[in-house]
């Protein structure tokens, strides 16, 4: 599709504009998208927006306490030469490397958003029930090779009587 403005060039850029309910769209060149400067305006404002959204997390009170000690030992990135200064101040990793680096400074408000440090994903709905019952089974074993490390043989014993119980009930279900 050729750009609406220039009638030129190739289409880069749809722009969605919804004023009052009345629905324009535009569908522009790079160039042409450059130069409206609503749009450039649109993508600054929001670009700061999510700036300040994370710097809230990075900023935080709980925090204050772990940046004073880690920035007596400043680290730096091996890769992007991003410091811990700079991690700190723009909020995001300059990259995948950093996620490593600054490891220390992500956990805790990875925590605050998302609840969790552990991405769980989604199971199938169709396998999902066995998938969920084998990783609460591998959890189990877990627990009980730990239990039995510790000596804790009552709970061991529990633990052992609860896995025997799943896999008696997947080897039903696989039936």
């Amino acid at each position: 599709m050729k750009c609406q403005k220039c009638k030129v060039n190739e289409a880069t850029t749809h722009i969605t504009q919804v004023i009052n309910g009345t629905k324009t769209e535009m569908y522009l060149c790079r160039d042409c998208a450059n130069e409206n400067q609503e749009l450039f305006d649109f993508n600054k404002s929001l670009e700061q927006e999510f700036d300040s959204l994370f710097s809230g997390f990075w900023n935080s009170p709980q925090l204050a306490m772990s940046k004073a000690q880690n920035l007596s030992s400043p680290k730096k990135c091996d890769i992007c030469g991003m410091s811990t200064s700079e991690f700190l101040r723009q909020g995001k990793p300059g990259c995948s490397n950093c996620y490593t680096v600054f490891a220390d400074y992500l956990l805790r408000p990875l925590k605050q958003i998302h609840g969790s440090t552990h991405h769980n994903g989604k199971t199938p709905s169709r396998s999902g029930k066995f998938i969920r019952l084998r990783e609460q089974i591998d959890k189990l074993e877990t627990k009980l090779s730990r239990a039995i490390l510790e000596q804790n043989f009552e709970e061991a014993a529990v633990l052992r009587d609860r896995i025997k119980e799943l896999r008696e009930n997947q080897d039903r279900e696989e039936k």
